[in-house]
């Protein structure tokens, strides 16, 4: 928790749009004297606004940056909670697995700025448990629970109320009951779940494509070594190679727990040793990868949908591993812990530094009202996936109050704040993330400021018919548009 207050800028993918969108929201709700020329608003009751739910009351009393910090500091403390709590409710001691938390709370979706569906996975788990500890309990009772616990996941983020959804059908599908009990206790299931389940068909009912959207996505061999690769290591490693190596050593902890728990199945399920609890967690387990290797890159209303599920399926694996008995096993786990959090601090703060190295242009650029674009082709670089620059332009707009044309967030409805059809003609925010060099600025010339990150040669030369450098340092450049006068 402590690294998240120490950096100067968090650095996510995703994040200061979240910020950006945040401020103009409350702008907007306010009667839009800031913001009110250039963007609309309309919060609709739909996932993904976990963010918003936390973040908007904490917005009247702190500052922006301090909100975000906030929100991930609740975050590492629920998500931080509710592992040992997972494997406490399904028969393991909270220790030492339970130090595998800390490889992944700083895991992909998180550091490209997931936000919701990071906070909405930490809610799950916590339900998950909930709902195990309550299966028992009348059904009017479970029905309140169910569906209150249910409503807030969905309201924070669509795939881990699909998550939670599908562990409450596995504890009746795992059950040993007959076939007849099986299935009435299913159907009494869906008959108390009716209001989450009329939820999800009405999202789906409002979406374009619903779940059906992208499933043309082919499987090829290349992907799905990458799938393979990015499970193996549970997406604990977004920035740096050097995330790779604690990240093997967890690795090898989960293969050979993995390895010492399956060797014994037959065994015992010869001999019906496991247990209820195992067998929903075996259940859970094997649904989410499976879905992970055949699901395709965009699903429905979301992309990277692959990508949120490795770290998931180590949690909830965590209760089925077998590790030795003694304090070699404890020291590793612990271990390995320490030097996710050491590599990690090291990691975040180089990132963090870039961010505000590329935050210092603002003396320079632009001032309240002014069109702003960040020019910056995509090259992260060596193992990195996630660009915490690609969207560093909204803190220009956080703190100087001009426009981010690449604000992708106002395309999607399922956020709340979208552009005005009054403003003047813009590249999408697709072509200002991914193709910037192949944009014709003469097109557009509302833009007035360009803040660019290690631009080429090539790229000045072309800038520079409709451009002129106000300010240079290190990969920096601040380009503001050459008037009419200026030339």
């Amino acid at each position: 928790m402590l690294l998240v207050w120490l950096v100067p800028f968090f650095p996510t993918q995703d994040g200061p749009s979240h910020l950006y969108n945040l401020i103009i929201l409350q702008d907007l709700l306010n009667g839009g004297k800031t913001w009110g020329s250039f963007f609309t608003h309309q919060v609709n009751a739909v996932p993904n606004l976990g963010f918003t739910i936390i973040g908007y009351p904490l917005l009247k009393i702190f500052p922006i940056l301090d909100v975000e910090r906030i929100f991930l500091t609740i975050y590492l403390f629920l998500l931080g909670a509710t592992v040992p709590l997972l494997l406490k409710a399904f028969g393991k001691p909270p220790l030492p697995l339970g130090f595998l938390v800390f490889p992944v709370v700083f895991n992909f979706t998180l550091m490209m700025g997931f936000y919701s569906y990071n906070m909405a996975v930490a809610l799950f788990l916590a339900a998950f448990c909930m709902a195990w500890a309550m299966r028992l309990k009348p059904l009017a009772t479970r029905a309140v629970c169910y569906n209150l616990a249910g409503l807030a996941i969905y309201f924070f983020h669509l795939i881990p109320f699909i998550f939670y959804l599908l562990s409450l059908y596995a504890m009746d599908v795992t059950d040993r009951n007959s076939p007849r009990e099986k299935c009435l206790n299913l159907l009494k299931l869906s008959l108390i779940l009716s209001p989450s389940l009329v939820l999800l068909a009405w999202y789906f009912a409002q979406s374009k494509g619903g779940m059906a959207a992208g499933v043309s996505t082919t499987l090829t061999l290349g992907r799905f070594r990458d799938l393979f690769i990015n499970l193996l290591i549970f997406s604990s490693a977004p920035f740096s190679r050097w995330q790779l190596i604690p990240a093997a050593l967890l690795m090898f902890v989960a293969l050979l727990g993995g390895y010492l728990t399956l060797k014994d199945v037959p065994r015992r399920s010869r001999l019906r040793e496991i247990t209820h609890a195992e067998r929903v967690l075996f259940l859970m387990v094997g649904a989410l990868t499976v879905i992970y290797f055949v699901a395709p890159f965009r699903l429905g209303d979301g992309s990277y949908f692959n990508e949120r599920f490795p770290w998931v399926i180590l949690l909830l694996s965590l209760p089925l591993m077998s590790i030795p008995a003694g304090r070699f096993p404890t020291y590793l786990l612990a271990g390995i812990a320490s030097l996710y959090l050491l590599i990690n601090a090291a990691v975040l703060r180089g990132q963090s530094n870039q961010v505000a190295l590329f935050v210092k242009s603002m003396v320079s650029g632009c001032s309240r009202g002014d069109l702003v674009m960040t020019y910056k082709r995509p090259d992260t670089p060596g193992w990195a996936k996630v660009d915490p620059l690609l969207h560093a332009v909204s803190y220009h707009g956080i703190f100087k109050g001009c426009i981010d044309i690449g604000n992708y967030e106002t395309a999607m409805r399922y956020f709340p704040v979208h552009f005005k059809e009054t403003l003047p003609p813009l590249p999408t925010p697709d072509q200002v993330a991914w193709e910037p060099e192949n944009i014709d600025f003469g097109k557009y010339p509302a833009i007035r400021y360009l803040i660019g990150w290690k631009i080429s040669e090539k790229d000045k030369t072309r800038l520079g018919n409709f451009f002129r450098i106000v300010m240079e340092e290190e990969q920096v450049t601040v380009w503001s548009r050459i008037s009419r006068s200026d030339g």
